[in-house]
C-alpha cells in the first residue's frame, strides 16, 4: 500500500474489480479535456480492458503538473517530449512521453 500524502488515507493498490469505474471516470468529458491526449477509442469497453502489456507509455500536457508527478511518483520516466495536438482540448500542446517497465 502506498504511504499516500500526510493528511490524506493511503491508497490502496488497483485491483481487476476497480476497472470499470476507472473506465466510467476516464469517459468524463471534464477528464477528457484535462487529459488532453484522448482518442475515440478510449472509449471502447474491451480495449480498456486489455491494457496489460509492458513498457506501458503515457503522454501527459506539459502544463499538467500534477499528473507529470502521478507518473514519476509510480515509476514512470521521462523519455521526450513533442507538440500533438491534443483532442480532449482542441489544441496543439507540448506532451511530455513518460515510460514504465
Amino acid at each position: 500500500m502506498s504511504k499516500g500524502v500526510p493528511g490524506l488515507p493511503p491508497l490502496r493498490p488497483l485491483g481487476e474489480e476497480d476497472l470499470p469505474r476507472l473506465f466510467e471516470i476516464q469517459l468524463n468529458e471534464g477528464a477528457r479535456q484535462l487529459a488532453a491526449f484522448v482518442t475515440e477509442e478510449t472509449k471502447d469497453r474491451k480495449a480498456y480492458k486489455e491494457v496489460a502489456v509492458r513498457p506501458i507509455h503515457a503522454r501527459v500536457a506539459e502544463d499538467n503538473a500534477g499528473s507529470v508527478r502521478v507518473l514519476e511518483r509510480n515509476g514512470f520516466v521521462r523519455i521526450g517530449s513533442e507538440d500533438s495536438f491534443a483532442g480532449g482540448c482542441q489544441a496543439t500542446v507540448t506532451a511530455l512521453v513518460y515510460k514504465l517497465g
